[in-house]
Parts: C-alpha cells; sequence; structure tokens
C-alpha cells in the first residue's frame, strides 16, 4: 500500500474512533429513543411472510410484548391487549428484521440509518481494538441498543483483521508466524469478540493455526479466503464464511494450483490500484479454465460443511460503476458527510482516480461473473447471506441492502429466496434460528411492516411502513424523523467517517 493512501485511511479511522463515544458519554440527539416502548405492539390483519416456506399468510394478527412475539394468529379470533399499540395491517406485509452480513461502519450516526432500513441486525467485519479501541467502543454501543438508551440494529462484531507480514489496511495485525496466529486467536476471544475476521494476505501455516485455535476455543472465524490457500481448503478448516466470492471462481479452474502459486506476486504490489487490477486478470484467467467437475465437488464440500458465502454484490458493483456519472450522483449522498462524499468521488479517491477505461471494463466483467457465479451457487444448494461491504464508495448504511436483494435477484434468486439471505439464514449462521429469522411466538420482536409483498418483488422491502426493533415500533412519521435527522447531521458535519 502506498504511503499517502495508507496515511490517508488512517486519518480517516481516527477520525471516526473519535466520534464514537466512551462510556458515560450522552450519545447525539440522532441517536436516542424516539418513542417509549407500549405495553403491547399489535399488528391486525397483515399478511405474514413465511420465509422458509416462501408464502404469505392472510389475515393475521401479530402482538408483541416486551421484546418478543407474544402470538400469531388469525385476525377473526385474536384479542388484543387493551392499551396495545395497534399497526392495521390491511394491504400490508410483516417480514422479520432484515440482516445485513458484511458492514464496516457501526456507530452512533450511522446506527439509525439501518433501522430506518427496516435492519435490526449488522455483522461489524472490523472490529479494530488498535483505533481508538473500536471493539469496546462497539460493545459499549451494544449494551446501550439493549437497554434502550441508542437506537441501533443488533451488533455480531468481528476481532482485529488478521493479515499476513504485510497488512493491506493500516491498524490490522500483521501476522507472520503460527505462534503470533494462535496468540491473536487468544487475544481476540479474551477482548470478546464474536468472531475471528481472516484476511487476504495470511500464510497458509499462519491461517491454518488460526483454524485450528478458533476450533479449540470455540469461536468461529470468517473473512477472505487467504491467497496463500483455496477455497476448498478453507471451507475444511472451518471457516464459517467466505466474503466477496474470493476464491471461488479460482476454486472451479482446472488450474486453480497454478494460479495460487502466482498469488504471491500479487501480495507484492505496493499500490491498491494495481493489486486490485491484477486479482481481477487472475479471477478472468481461472474462468477461462472452468472444470465442471471440479465446480460441483467444491460447491458439495461448501454444503457438506456448511460453508456460507457472502458475495457482497453491491460492492463489486459500485467498483464498476464509478465511472458513470448518473451512478454517481446518488441522492442518497445527502446522508453522507464531506469527508464520506469526498472520499467516494472518483476523482479525489486516492485508489479509484488512477482507473482507466480499460480498469472499469475488468471491473464490470468481474460484477457479470460474480452474478454468474452466486446464481450457480444458490442453485447448487449452498447458503448465501446478504451483505454490501457497507462504507465502501457507493455502499449505503442501511440504504444498500435493499440494493444487495434486488442484485441477489438478478444473479437468479426468487425474491423468497433473496429475502431468506438477509433474514433466516443469518440466523441459521449465527445459530439464532430458535430466537431470530421467522415471526412465531417467543421469537425476538424485530420485525419490518412492507406496504407491498416482497415475495412478488423484492424491491418491497423498500417500502417500509414501520419497524419494531426488539419490540419497540418504529412508525413511518418516527423513521421519517430519524431519517432527517441523519441528513441535517450529515450537512453539518456529522454522520459516517470510516471507509473501509
Amino acid at each position: 500500500m502506498n504511503r499517502s493512501f495508507a496515511a490517508f485511511v488512517s486519518a480517516v479511522l481516527s477520525a471516526f474512533a473519535s466520534v464514537v463515544p466512551a462510556r458515560g458519554d450522552e450519545p447525539s440527539k440522532i441517536a436516542e429513543p424516539t418513542a417509549r416502548v407500549p405495553v403491547a405492539t399489535a399488528f391486525v390483519h397483515v399478511s405474514v411472510i413465511d420465509v422458509v416456506l416462501g408464502k404469505a399468510i392472510a389475515d393475521r394478527t401479530v402482538i408483541v410484548e416486551g421484546a418478543a412475539i407474544r402470538s400469531v394468529g388469525d385476525s377473526a379470533s385474536a384479542v388484543v391487549p387493551p392499551g396495545a399499540r395497534v399497526f392495521d395491517g390491511s394491504g400490508k406485509y410483516l417480514i422479520p428484521g432484515l440482516w445485513d452480513m458484511h458492514v464496516h461502519s457501526a456507530d452512533l450516526s450511522t446506527l439509525p440509518l439501518f433501522v430506518a432500513n427496516g435492519i435490526t441486525g449488522v455483522r461489524v467485519m472490523w472490529g479494530n481494538p488498535g483505533l481508538g479501541g473500536l471493539l469496546k467502543q462497539h460493545f459499549t454501543l451494544r449494551e446501550r441498543i439493549e437497554r434502550g438508551v441508542v437506537v441501533g440494529p443488533k451488533l455480531v462484531v468481528a476481532s482485529n483483521i488478521m493479515d499476513g507480514a504485510k497488512p493491506i489496511w493500516p491498524g490490522s495485525l500483521a501476522i507472520k508466524t503460527e505462534a503470533e496466529a494462535r496468540d491473536a486467536v487468544q487475544k481476540a476471544k479474551k477482548e470478546g469478540a464474536d468472531f475471528i475476521k481472516v484476511y487476504s494476505g495470511l500464510g497458509r501455516a499462519e491461517f491454518l493455526a488460526i483454524a485450528d485455535e478458533a476450533k479449540k476455543l470455540g469461536i468461529p472465524f470468517a473473512g477472505h479466503v487467504p491467497y496463500s490457500v483455496s477455497a476448498a481448503v478453507a471451507s475444511d478448516a472451518g471457516q464459517k464464511s467466505l466474503e466477496h466470492l474470493f476464491g471461488v471462481r479460482l476454486g472451479c479452474s482446472r488450474e486453480e494450483d497454478e494460479l495460487i502459486s502466482k498469488r504471491e506476486e500479487i501480495l507484492k504490489n505496493t499500490k491498491v490500484l494495481e493489486f486490485f487490477k491484477t486479482l481481477l486478470r487472475q479471477e478472468a484467467e481461472s474462468d477461462r479454465s472452468r472444470d465442471p467437475a471440479k465446480t460441483r465437488a467444491l460447491f458439495e464440500k461448501f454444503k457438506k460443511n456448511g460453508t456460507f458465502i457472502c458475495p457482497t454484490l453491491t460492492v463489486l458493483e459500485a467498483t464498476s460503476r464509478l465511472d458513470d456519472v448518473k451512478f454517481i450522483a446518488d441522492p442518497r449522498l445527502k446522508y453522507m458527510n464531506s469527508y464520506i462524499r469526498a472520499f467516494w468521488d472518483p476523482r479525489k479517491n486516492p485508489v479509484f482516480h488512477e482507473m482507466k477505461a480499460e480498469d472499469y471494463e475488468g471491473a464490470r466483467n468481474n460484477f457479470t461473473a460474480a452474478l454468474q457465479l452466486t446464481g450457480e451457487l444458490h442453485r447448487a444448494g449452498v447458503s448465501l447471506l446478504a451483505g454490501t461491504d457497507e462504507m465502501n464508495p457507493y455502499c449505503f448504511p442501511g440504504f444498500s441492502l435493499h440494493d444487495e436483494l434486488i442484485l441477489l435477484t438478478r444473479a437468479g434468486l426468487s425474491p423468497a429466496d433473496a429475502l431468506r439471505c438477509a433474514t433466516i439464514n443469518p440466523a441459521r449462521f449465527f445459530g439464532f434460528e430458535a430466537k431470530r429469522g421467522t415471526i412465531e411466538p417467543g421469537k425476538v420482536a424485530d420485525l419490518v411492516l412492507l406496504d407491498a409483498n416482497p415475495l412478488e418483488s423484492i424491491a418491497a422491502t423498500k417500502a417500509i411502513r414501520a419497524v419494531v426493533l426488539a419490540g419497540k415500533p418504529f412508525d413511518r412519521a418516527e423513521l421519517d424523523r430519524i431519517l432527517a435527522e441523519a441528513e441535517a447531521s450529515a450537512q453539518k458535519g456529522g454522520g459516517p467517517t470510516a471507509p473501509k
């Protein structure tokens, strides 16, 4: 990584750390609860979306008490508790709360944007203790969310990134030996990380040491497939999810071993853009040597091992369209402050300002291949997760999860299949299935009321009428107020400050 880019990223990440309050500080106005939790909340005459069966069950009444769903039943016989806050669900549809399974910004400014978009849970992919104590601050925020002091989704937080001897991102852990790998896992476990985040530059021995130590300590690990190993090796080692489809296309190639051996050369690149371009060329090369039998065997391995794939199609598309003036004029930029808008601007971004027409063509070919591969994985029965890589350029907090769901349908998933990637599949991934992911009595009351049927068009997930977050309801007026405050904060210089 060149020094100017590393310095820029370090400065921006340090700024991000400074806006997250330490324990005892008062949260900003935007993060304060907007309504009291009623005795009960009832959705009457609503169609409940059964995400497992992929069908709408008409004229149901769903009653919420405290943070849990008390009952789901026929509206004709349901009894609404006295004093309950009632939502008329006639002509509307109730789905479980959504998850974005790959985010990087989780602070007081972005958390409400997730909630306003019906996202009730996020997987934070970098809990970096070295940058202002972000790991501890994420845990502080999680505690405040659970106490109702801060409006935000449930947070599941990664360890610091565990990378190779020359980390790609400033602040990541440089793992050079197997002993360092095991120590890093032990430390992350003690710090309270929910899972270990592995990255591209890890050596084979160090990666396998992380996998072994994580298994011994009972902590999951997820992230990039390191360039030193195959996707099959990562899956067999127990990696819970593979991000961005990295390594999967190579794993389908009859020349996989040769291509992996060449990746040592990729890691010698000192500029991020050259690294990125070399990677894209190698992915394209793997497509030309695709082996159908090898592809089937790899997908069967993923299924057998319970390996989830998080394609993050949003970031792959965004990277391919930064030369499109209409794309970069996205009206949702009003929720981003001047720092983010400048960082995202491809004319100013320290990486993308050097991209040429042929580079964008390569990125677009990569995105097209990713759509095709995602559809193939789904048809083979591999479990997929909806994740955006939020806070990369044009990956918006909250909003872009809906973009990801639409892209999943472009890849060939049905609307019901795409919805599962953001509801029941995350619950299964985390082992939360008994408490989350579907609308059933006894489960956590994370719910989204929609004005249209998401089984007919997945774009209906954007037509949000109300959100229930751990039993706390927000109607449309309250959600609009959250968005207005977020916009005002961004225009004043507040808002998210951490691209990664």
